[in-house]
């Protein structure tokens, strides 16, 4: 094949802006080229501003792009196409004022246009002379001209806009008339068959012709193997040729995760005048449902998944190199994932080819999100839904199905209307394409179609299938799981973006929005906080929440893992999604980026391909013994044979071992009963579970929370009468008479105070309105908390007592509210947050239930914790306060 590269500079002019008249670059952008509407930054606060970023230019509509090509004699008689790698949404082309066929709707394969080989309506050759000079007409129309709204990833706002232009490869092909189009390889254990698409000039009836196809298969250590030949004719110009051919049992490579060999196949077609090939890579591997599980070269296979939407701010577009994709999916494969489910869009070749070298499945999905929660149309209320999408997914199917890591496909995300379309689209597919498995559509419950092989929900045949529902039960124990769900359930299921805990958006990252888009939702997040006073707390609010998050999403993740043969889950998201309102939900920024909040290797520890996994309570009398179970999620390359538990428990801060011993997996589930004793005083402990293969060493661990007897037994633990303030009158009292005082929520009065909780934000402030806060902070080395068990952020011993809390909003005590105290320069109360909870970015105001100050002679604590409560942590909290008081 030879090629003709067209990047570089083209004419662009636009057909609703007589104005606009620029040369440009392609492959590229309007956005990019400087097209387009200037953006916004907005000054007020607004839902609109915290949308999404925006291109910095957008630009809807038609653009017409020129260039002149010098096409070499060498195309003359050939089969020439013009190939667009990416386009979006739609193209049409001329060729010297002559248009070329139809234009193309497609936004997941791309534009491929022939040009050699053409007639007009009376027979005659519709380009005489393909060489010399001519001129290329482009229109590129990023309209919606589908009715498909504005909410899949792969056409949104809140992803990387409505860019319009081409990226990726352009480039005119010639190749012989008579010539492959494409190779699609079948596996199926050691045969293959290959399907070839060939093209000639065979146009009359009965003008057939011989011709031989040789097939030359490379193995993955680069062993060529004997060729095999296969007789055909050319009866059409367009066809599909069949052959099977059996691979030697010597040798045989399978792919997945942990065995990423490729196999390649060159196929040559040769006629009595012409000689062409077509080279493609593949993998062998079967995955399959069987017994609810998923199977993949007959063992179970486990998805460790996250979601990828689409969103590239540097480009506005997904990046077209196999280098940007392998860092990216190198970043997830070091927090321990093998999964990427692509959120209603279809990335281009070079991410399949990068999953394929690491070893990552991934789930496809068309540009479908269709639901008039969302969308003013649901799927199928326009006729051209039933046309292009059962095109296009019958496209992505030919153009991507060779790649093994291509494992799983769906229609689209959360689509309701037309079902009985998006179940003829499956059964068109599995009959089409068997190399994968399919479900209708991501998420939303309902009756198991026959054509779906999996379900993906959050509710699957009413059953929850994450931790969003079930918080009250993990906060007592690390047992939860889906067992009874699975047993329910006829076919293996994933867990639906799990997690989706807000993060406190680190603002700071306008800085590196440096090209496409514009952060105007993180630049209007970042002039509130300014407007609040609270800009100079951003690194202690980021870390805080994502602290808080890090440990919700190990609970989601270690519930799956819990649940045997369960088919896995899929995060949304390891990365922020910024759009939406700023869903700033990820352990790494939108620029695949750490955060820092925690560390590939903490993460692993629960998230990996093993994992050991504690089944226990969470808190503890000391004397009582820690006691529960040990089980393995052991989903390596080799199962573990033998596994020897080592358990060790250590102080908080992990240097202090308090106990350790080694325990054999007598069962998938080893009992533990370790007496706790040796615990004297409240803490926070740490337990460590390691396991090891070989050299590879696999270490979890859990904080649990061991108090005194005594505590269960504190209802003597009363604070004095005389040293509570619940009035201006008791106030004024106590500042004069000196000493300590408690300050209760009746002081401040219900219009100073709101309701918290310690389950943070859900996705993000403003698309779900809250006033919850997204995590808090804790003077872990106050007075206030000696003999209470905690670190310097949140955890599940603060769950009751938060939960049933009154904070104060801090910004509302000005000096004047009390008669007399400790000022600062504004004259407020210098007050010192024992508990301060991490506001959420729509609200910017800090709170506390559990703060101190000084006033005269008089130290305060106001407490907002309902101490009435009879748990074990409110009884030890309420001990501490009672102890710091009196």
């Amino acid at each position: 094949m030879i090629s003709l590269d067209l990047s570089g500079d083209w004419l662009c002019v636009s057909p609703l802006d007589l104005t606009l008249n620029k040369k440009v670059k392609l492959p590229g952008s309007s956005c990019k080229n400087g097209i387009g509407t200037p953006v916004k930054f907005y000054d007020e606060y607004c839902k609109e501003a915290v949308r999404a970023p925006r291109e910095r230019f957008e630009y809807i509509g038609p653009l017409d792009y020129f260039k002149t090509v010098d096409i070499p004699e060498d195309f003359e008689g050939c089969e020439v196409v013009l190939f667009l790698e990416r386009v979006n949404i739609s193209s049409r082309l001329w060729f010297d004022n002559i248009e070329i066929g139809r234009g193309i709707i497609g936004l997941s394969t791309p534009h491929v246009y022939r040009l050699s080989d053409r007639v007009d309506s009376e027979g005659n050759p519709l380009i005489p002379r393909i060489s010399g000079k001519h001129m290329l007409r482009l229109q590129i129309d990023n309209s919606n001209l589908l009715n498909m709204g504005d909410m899949a990833s792969g056409y949104s706002v809140d992803t990387g806009g409505y860019w319009n232009g081409v990226v990726g490869r352009m480039e005119l092909r010639c190749k012989s008339a008579c010539s492959i189009e494409n190779v699609s390889v079948f596996p199926e254990g050691h045969s293959l068959r290959i399907d070839t698409v060939t093209v000639s000039d065979r146009h009359v009836p009965m003008d057939i012709r011989k011709a031989a196809i040789k097939y030359e298969i490379t193995t993955p250590d680069g062993q060529i193997l004997a060729p095999w030949s296969q007789d055909i004719e050319l009866f059409s110009k367009r066809q599909r040729n069949h052959y099977t051919l059996t691979l030697p049992e010597n040798g045989f490579s399978l792919w997945s995760e942990f065995n990423t060999g490729l196999y390649s196949v060159k196929v040559t077609l040769k006629t009595d005048s012409s000689l062409d090939s077509f080279e493609t890579t593949f993998g062998i591997r079967k995955i399959e449902v069987r017994n609810k599980e998923f199977k993949i070269n007959g063992r179970t296979l486990s998805l460790r998944g996250t979601i990828n939407c689409a969103q590239y701010p540097i480009t506005g577009y997904p990046p077209m190199d196999e280098e940007t994709w392998t860092e990216h999916f190198t970043k997830l494969k070091e927090f321990g994932l093998n999964h990427v489910r692509f959120h209603a869009w279809c990335p281009p070749e070079a991410a399949f080819a990068a999953a394929d070298k690491l070893g990552l499945y991934l789930g496809i999905e068309m540009p479908l999100w269709l639901n008039r929660d969302v969308t003013p149309v649901e799927l199928g209320d326009d006729d051209w839904h039933r046309l292009y999408y059962r095109e296009e997914a019958l496209r992505i199917s030919e153009t991507y199905g060779n790649h093994p890591s291509f494992v799983m496909f769906s229609n689209g995300n959360e689509n309701l209307g037309d079902y009985a379309l998006l179940e003829t689209i499956t059964e068109e597919m599995k009959a089409h394409d068997n190399r994968r498995i399919y479900t209708m559509s991501s998420n939303f419950d309902h009756p198991l179609s026959p054509a779906e092989d999996y379900l993906c929900a959050f509710e699957i045949l009413h059953n929850k299938a994450r931790i969003q529902f079930l918080h009250d039960e993990v906060a007592k124990s690390t047992t939860v799981n889906y067992d009874e769900m699975r047993a329910k359930v006829p076919v293996p299921f994933t867990s639906f973006e799990v997690g989706q805990y807000c993060v406190y958006p680190d603002v700071d990252i306008c800085e590196d929005y440096t090209g496409a888009m514009a952060p105007v939702n993180f630049d209007i997040i970042r002039k509130e906080m300014k407007r609040h006073g609270v800009y100079d707390r951003l690194r202690d609010y980021v870390a805080a929440s994502g602290d808080l998050a890090a440990k919700l999403y190990k609970e989601d993740i270690e519930a799956v893992l819990r649940t045997r043969g369960m088919g896995g889950f899929q995060l949304l998201s390891l990365t922020d999604y910024t759009g939406q309102s700023t869903a700033t939900i990820g352990m790494l920024d939108v620029l695949f980026r750490e955060k820092k909040v925690v560390s590939p290797e903490t993460w692993r520890g629960f998230c990996s391909e093993v994992v050991p996994l504690l089944w226990a309570k969470r808190e503890f009398l000391n004397t009582e013994s820690l006691t529960g179970f040990i089980s393995l999620y052991d989903q390596g390359a080799k199962e573990i044979s033998n596994p020897v538990y080592e358990l060790k428990i250590t102080d908080k801060t992990g240097e202090e071992i308090l106990f350790e011993t080694k325990i054999p997996r007598a069962e998938e589930k080893t009992e533990i009963d370790i007496p706790l004793d040796f615990v004297k005083e409240n803490a926070l402990l740490k337990v460590y579970i390691t396991v090891r293969n070989g050299e590879k060493t696999y270490t979890n661990s859990w904080r649990i929370f061991v108090y005194k007897d005594s505590v269960s037994r504190s209802e003597g633990a009363v604070i004095p009468a005389e040293l509570i303030v619940n009035s201006g009158e008791t106030y004024e009292k106590a500042v004069r008479a000196g000493g300590k005082y408690l300050i209760t929520p009746d002081y401040f009065g219900r219009d100073n105070l709101v309701k918290s909780s310690f389950i943070p934000v859900f996705w993000s402030p403003v698309h779900f309105p809250s006033e919850a806060p997204v995590g808090f902070m804790i003077d872990e080395d106050s007075p206030v908390l000696k003999s209470f068990p905690t670190e310097k952020y949140g955890d599940y011993q603060w769950k009751e007592p938060v939960d049933h809390s009154l904070s104060v909003r801090l910004h509302n005590i000005p000096g004047s509210l009390m008669s007399a105290g400790s000022k600062s320069e504004s004259g407020a109360l210098v007050l010192h947050p024992v508990l301060e909870f991490v506001p959420n970015f729509a609200d910017n105001e800090p709170k506390s239930p559990l703060f101190t100050f000084k006033a005269g002679n008089a130290e305060f604590l106001y407490c907002g914790f309902d101490l009435e409560r009879t748990d074990l942590a409110t009884k030890a909290l309420r001990c501490s306060i009672v102890d710091y008081l009196v």
